[in-house]
C-alpha cells in the first residue's frame, strides 16, 4: 500500500516525475500501468517509510501526522480495524474513520494507516509478556475520539423518529420481499453513509436489516436447495467479519447501548439474522449452530445468560447487564473475533431477543406504526441541480485486491441540493457509478449466488457491504492541500430483482473542504480495511459542446451485436422513434458492428463500440461470450447516468424489434404522454409501459424487405410490463424491465395500452418456435393500424436508402463483391433518416478495411479473411453447438435433433443459441424465410454423400460454412443485380 506514497508525491511535486516514470507509474484515469511494476514501487516506498518512522520516535510509540488531540497512554488497547488510506493519514482523517467504525473510541494515525480501538487500558498489565511479546508491556499513544460509541444524534430529530418507526416495522416482517419494499420505499436503502458516524448503533442496525433483507428475499422465492426464507449468508463471507458490529456487543456497556431506542432494534436485528443463519445451516446439512467451531463447550451457553436477564422482568439493572456481558465476553464464543461465530453460538438468538425486549423493541409478530412519518425530508428533491461529469473514458478499471477484486468506474455526476424542503441540510455530493467484480468467481457455497445460479456479469455481492470512503482533492492541488476523507453514502444494489448491476456511491463535499465542485477534481474510492488499492478517477465538467438544454427524450437500449446484419431494421427503428420525439440515442455494440451498420456518424446517435473491451475485464468479456445480454444492466445503467443533466426522460427501449405505439395519438404519442402523464407529478420518476408480442406468419403480400410494422400484424393478446421512461437525474440503477430511483421518488405503472404501449415484434429475426408457437398470434390489427400510418412512411424511407445504396455500388468496384455489399449497406456514417443524402465515400483502402471489420466471424472464415484464432473459435463454437444438440450422444444429429437446434422453442432455448448468433449464424431466421418449419430442406442441404438421413459433425461444420458463403454471395449478387436492373438500356 505504500505505492500511494510514490504516486501522491509524484502528483504533488514532492518527488520528481522521472521516478514515477521509471517505475511505470501513471496518475491517468486509465491506470494502464503494469501491476508488477506498481508493487515493486511499493517495496521501495515501504522501506522509505520504515526508515522515516524509525527516526526520532520514542520506543513503543508511533509518530502521528497533524495531531489534533492530545494523545493518551493506552495499555493493551482492544484493536478493531486497520484502515490504509491513499494519503498520509492525519488525525482528522483517522478521526473520520473512527467515527464511521461502530464501537471505536480511540485511534492512531501512523503513516498511511489509521488504527481504530474500542477500549484503552489505563494501567500496566503485569500478567507476563503475552502473545505479543514486549509490546504488551509498553503503552501505545492513542487519540480519544471524544464521542461515546453508543451516541445517536438521530434520536432528537423528526426524521430520526421516522427511521426508527420504519426499523421497528421491519423487525415485525417475515418475508424478504416485504422488507425489501419497506427499505426502498422508506428511504432506508443504504448500507453505509456518513450519517452513520452520528449514530453508529443506528447505522449498524440498518446494515443488519440489509443483510437479512437480501438473504431472505433472493433465496426465499425459489430456494435452490430447500433453504429457509430466513437467511444470513453475508456472515459466511471471510472478508466481512463485521468486527465493528461485534465490538458493540462485547466492548460497550449494554446499559449505555440501550439508552437509545436503536439499541433495542440492534439486538432485535441480531436475533433475526442469528435465527436465519442457524436455520440455513440446518437446512443445508452444514455444521449446525450448536456444533459450530467455537460455539458451545467451555460454557459458551448464551441461553443461560438470556434466562438470567429475563428473570428480573422488565429492563434488567445495570449490574445485571454488566454481569451478563461479562459472561459473554469471557466465554470462548468468538475465537476468531467474528460476529458470525457469536451468531452461531447456542442460545445467541434467545439472548439478543431478550435484550431487544428489555429495551422495548417489538416482538417478531407485533404490529408497528411509523412514527414521525411527516418529518423533515432528507432525500433528493425535484429541484436539485444535477450536473453531468466526465471520467475521461468509457470505463476506468483498477485491480483493488490483487487477484481478488477489481473496481470499474463507469460514470459521475454532481448533485447540488435545492434550498429548503430539507435540501439545505444536505451537502453538495459527487455521485459515482461503480462496478466491483470478483476475479475468481464467488467463494460462497450457497450464500450470494452459487455456481449454479451465478450470473457472470453481476457485481460482487459482498462489495455492497463494504464500507467505502472517498478521498477527494482538486485535480491540481496546491502543495499544502490536505485531501478530504469522507464516508461514502452507499445505496445497496441488492434490493432489486437480479441481475445485480453497478452500485451508486455518493461522496459528500463539505462546504469547508477547499474543493471547488465546479472544477476538475480527483477522487479515490476504497474500503480502507479490505482494498489494497483505490479506484482513482479524474472527474471533470463536460466540454461545452456536449452541454446545452435538456432534451425531452433519449433512449438507452440494451447492448446489441451483429448490427450490420440488421442495418435496415435498426435504421427503421431510430427513424420512427426520432419522429415520435426521441432526440438522443446511446447505442452500445458488443462487437464493433455499429459503425458497419452506418450508425457512427448519425446525428443524435452516440455509439459506444466494443463495450466488453472498453470495460477492460477478462471476466466480463468471458461473461459476454457466455451470453450477449450479460452486460445489459451495466450498459443501461451507465447510459442513464450519462444523461443526467442532459435529458428529462430516458427510455429502456431494448432493441430494434420494439416500437412505442399509440393507436390514439400516432406520431404525437410522446408529446401527449409528456404533457398528460410525465409532467403531472414531479415525484413520479419512473413510468412503466406494457408491451404485447407480435409475430407468427408474415402478413399476406408482405416480403422480408418490408418494415416490421407491415410484416407482422398479428399479436397474442397478452400485455406485460416491459420498458420504462425514467428521469435519469434520480435513477440509481436500471434492471431489464424496471429502474430504481432515489428516495422519495416513486414509480407509476401506466396501463392505457391504446394511448401508449410497446409492440414487441418477437419474430423479427425469425420465428422463435415454429407453427405451434406461431398459432398463438391470432389477434389481428384493424385496417388503418400502425402498418398503414407508420409502415408506409418507413417503406418510403427504405426506398430512399436503397437508392443511395445502389449509387454507392458504382463507386465500390464490382470485384469486391461481398466486401462491397457490406460496405455499401453500412453507409459509413451517412445519414439514413429523412435528411439522407449521398456523401463522399473516401478511399477504397479504407472502405475495404472497414467492410472487412464489419463482417461476422463466420463470414470472414468462409471468405478466407480471418486469422487462425478466429478460425479455431468458429470451429469450436460449431462443435460445441453440435454436441449440445446431440441428445442421444451417437455422434450424429437426426431430423428431430437438427430441428431442435435450428428452431429452439422458448426463451431459454433461444438464449442457448446466442453462441451461434454471435458468429453471424441465424438458423431460425433462415428457415423462417424458406418456411422450412421441420428443417427438412436444411437436413437435405447438410447431408452429403453418403446420404444417410443424419448429420455428422464434419457434415454439420462444413455444411454450415458452405451455407453461410452461399448466403453472402447471393446477397451481394442480389445487390448488383438490382444495380444492373436500374441501368437504362443495355450495352450503350
Amino acid at each position: 500500500n505504500s505505492w500511494f506514497l510514490v504516486r501522491r508525491a509524484s502528483r504533488r511535486g514532492g518527488m520528481s516525475n522521472p521516478l514515477g516514470t521509471a517505475y511505470g507509474l501513471s496518475s491517468s484515469p486509465r491506470h494502464a500501468t503494469n501491476m508488477a511494476m506498481r508493487r515493486a514501487a511499493c517495496s521501495v516506498a515501504h522501506l522509505t517509510l520504515v526508515l522515516l518512522a524509525a527516526v526520532e520516535l520514542p520506543f513503543g510509540f508511533a509518530k502521528t501526522h497533524n495531531s489534533e488531540e492530545r494523545a493518551v497512554e493506552c495499555w493493551r488497547p482492544t484493536f478493531l480495524t486497520r484502515a490504509t488510506l491513499p494519503v498520509l493519514a492525519s488525525a482528522s482523517h483517522c478521526r473520520e474513520v473512527c467515527r464511521q467504525t461502530a464501537g471505536c473510541s480511540f485511534f492512531a494515525p501512523e503513516g498511511f494507516r489509521c488504527d481504530s480501538f474500542s477500549s484503552c487500558g489505563q494501567k500496566r498489565e503485569v500478567a507476563g509478556l503475552g502473545p505479543s511479546g514486549l509490546g504488551e508491556l509498553l503503552p501505545r499513544a492513542l487519540q480519544p475520539l471524544g464521542e461515546a460509541p453508543h451516541r445517536c444524534a438521530w434520536d432528537g430529530e423528526r426524521w430520526g423518529a421516522r427511521r426508527l418507526g420504519l426499523a421497528r416495522r421491519a423487525l415485525t416482517l417475515h418475508g424478504g420481499g416485504e422488507l425489501q419494499r419497506l427499505l426502498i420505499e422508506g428511504g432506508l436503502d443504504f448500507a453505509h453513509s456518513s450519517e452513520f458516524g452520528d449514530c453508529p448503533v443506528g447505522g449498524v442496525t440498518l446494515r443488519l436489516l440489509h443483510v437479512w433483507a437480501v438473504a431472505s428475499y433472493h433465496h426465499g422465492a425459489l430456494p435452490p436447495v430447500g433453504l429457509s426464507t430466513n437467511l444470513a449468508f453475508a456472515f459466511e463471507s471471510p472478508e466481512l467479519p463485521f468486527i465493528a458490529e461485534l465490538s458493540l456487543v462485547l466492548d460497550v456497556e449494554w446499559a449505555r447501548l440501550l439508552e437509545s431506542p436503536w439499541g433495542g432494534l440492534f439486538f432485535g436485528a441480531l436475533a433475526r439474522v442469528s435465527e436465519g443463519l442457524c436455520q440455513r445451516l440446518a437446512s443445508t446439512n452444514q455444521v449446525p449452530c450448536a456444533a459450530a467451531e467455537g460455539a458451545g463447550g467451555d460454557g459458551c451457553d448464551l441461553a443461560a445468560v438470556a434466562a438470567e436477564l429475563g428473570a428480573e422482568g422488565g429492563r434488567p439493572s445495570e449490574e445485571t447487564l454488566r454481569r451478563a456481558r461479562s459472561r459473554v465476553t469471557s466465554q470462548k464464543c468468538t475465537p476468531g473475533r467474528q460476529l458470525g461465530e457469536l451468531l452461531r453460538a447456542p442460545g445467541a438468538a434467545q439472548l439478543f431477543r431478550q435484550l431487544a425486549l428489555s429495551a422495548g423493541a417489538p416482538p417478531p409478530d407485533a404490529a408497528s406504526e411509523v412514527d414521525g412519518a411527516d418529518g423533515e425530508v432528507l432525500g433528493w428533491s425535484p429541484d436539485d441541480v444535477v450536473e453531468p461529469r466526465s471520467i475521461g473514458a468509457v470505463a476506468v478499471r483498477e485491480e483493488v485486491v490483487a487477484e481478488g477484486l477489481a473496481a470499474i468506474g463507469l460514470a459521475a455526476s454532481l448533485r447540488r441540493p435545492a434550498p429548503g424542503a430539507g435540501g439545505g441540510t444536505r451537502p453538495t455530493a459527487l455521485e459515482l457509478l461503480v462496478f466491483v467484480e470478483r476475479l475468481k468467481g464467488p467463494r460462497h457455497v450457497s450464500g450470494f449466488f452459487n455456481e449454479v445460479t451465478e450470473n457472470r456479469c453481476e457485481m460482487d455481492m459482498a462489495a455492497h457491504f463494504h464500507q467505502v470512503f472517498c478521498v477527494i482533492s482538486p485535480a491540481e492541488p496546491g502543495p499544502d492541500f490536505d485531501p478530504i476523507v469522507v464516508a461514502a453514502h452507499m445505496t445497496s444494489g441488492l434490493l432489486v430483482h437480479p441481475p445485480f448491476g453497478p452500485a451508486a456511491w455518493s461522496c459528500p463535499l463539505p462546504q469547508d473542504s477547499g474543493v471547488n465542485a465546479s472544477n476538475p477534481m480527483t477522487v479515490e474510492v476504497l474500503d480502507p480495511t479490505i482494498w489494497e488499492m483505490p479506484l482513482m478517477m479524474e472527474v471533470r465538467p463536460l466540454p461545452s459542446k456536449d452541454l446545452g438544454e435538456k432534451v425531452a427524450f433519449a433512449a438507452c437500449p440494451q447492448p446489441l451485436y451483429r448490427l450490420e446484419s440488421h442495418a435496415e431494421l435498426v435504421k427503421d427503428w431510430i427513424a420512427y422513434h426520432r419522429r415520435l420525439g426521441i432526440e438522443r440515442w446511446t447505442l452500445y455494440d458488443l462487437d464493433g458492428s455499429g459503425a458497419a451498420a452506418g450508425l457512427g456518424g448519425e446525428p443524435g446517435v452516440e455509439l459506444v463500440t466494443r463495450f466488453p473491451e472498453e470495460l477492460g475485464s477478462e471476466r466480463l468479456q468471458a461473461g459476454n461470450a457466455w451470453n450477449p445480454i450479460c452486460l445489459e444492466a451495466i450498459a443501461q445503467t451507465q447510459c442513464f447516468w450519462k444523461y443526467r443533466g442532459r435529458a428529462k426522460w430516458v427510455t429502456t427501449l431494448h432493441s430494434f424489434d420494439e416500437f412505442v405505439v399509440s393507436a390514439r395519438h400516432r406520431f404525437d404519442a410522446l408529446s401527449v404522454f409528456n404533457s398528460s402523464v410525465l409532467s403531472s407529478d414531479r415525484q413520479v420518476a419512473v413510468v412503466r409501459l406494457p408491451a404485447v408480442n407480435y409475430g407468427g406468419q408474415p402478413s399476406q403480400g408482405s416480403t422480408s424487405e418490408a418494415p416490421l410494422v407491415q410484416r407482422f400484424r398479428q399479436h397474442d393478446g397478452r400485455l406485460y410490463w416491459h420498458i420504462v421512461f425514467a428521469n435519469p437525474d434520480v435513477v440509481l440503477s436500471v434492471n431489464t424491465t424496471n429502474a430504481r430511483v432515489g428516495w422519495p421518488f416513486r414509480h407509476l405503472s401506466y396501463w392505457e395500452p391504446e394511448a401508449l404501449r410497446v409492440n414487441h415484434y418477437v419474430d423479427a429475426l425469425g420465428a422463435r418456435g415454429g407453427p405451434r408457437v406461431a398459432a398463438q398470434f391470432r389477434h389481428g390489427e384493424p385496417a388503418r393500424s400502425m402498418a398503414a400510418w407508420a409502415g408506409e412512411w418507413l417503406a418510403e424511407l427504405r426506398d430512399k436508402r436503397r437508392a443511395l445504396a445502389l449509387a454507392r455500388v458504382d463507386r465500390l468496384a464490382l470485384p469486391l463483391a461481398v466486401l462491397g455489399r457490406h460496405a455499401a449497406l453500412g453507409g459509413f456514417g451517412e445519414s439514413f433518416g429523412e435528411g439522407a443524402s449521398e456523401g463522399p465515400l473516401g478511399d477504397l483502402d479504407t472502405a475495404v478495411a472497414e467492410a472487412n471489420a464489419s463482417l461476422s466471424p463466420v463470414a470472414r472464415v468462409v471468405l478466407g479473411l480471418s486469422g487462425e484464432a478466429e478460425v479455431r473459435r468458429v470451429e469450436e463454437a460449431l462443435a460445441s453447438a453440435f454436441r449440445a444438440a446431440d441428445l442421444d450422444a451417437d455422434a450424429a444429429l437426426g431430423p428431430g435433433e437438427l430441428r431442435a437446434l435450428a428452431l429452439p422453442e422458448g426463451w431459454e432455448a433461444q438464449l442457448r443459441r446466442r453462441d451461434l448468433h454471435a458468429l453471424g449464424i441465424y438458423l431460425h431466421a433462415w428457415l423462417a424465410e424458406d418456411l422450412d418449419w421441420l428443417a427438412a430442406r436444411l437436413l437435405e442441404a447438410l447431408d452429403v454423400a453418403p446420404c444417410d438421413g443424419a448429420i455428422s459433425l464434419e457434415e454439420w461444420s462444413r455444411g454450415i460454412l458452405r451455407l453461410c458463403l452461399k448466403r453472402e454471395v447471393l446477397a451481394a449478387a442480389s445487390l448488383f443485380a438490382g444495380r444492373i436492373a436500374s441501368m437504362d438500356g443495355f450495352g450503350g
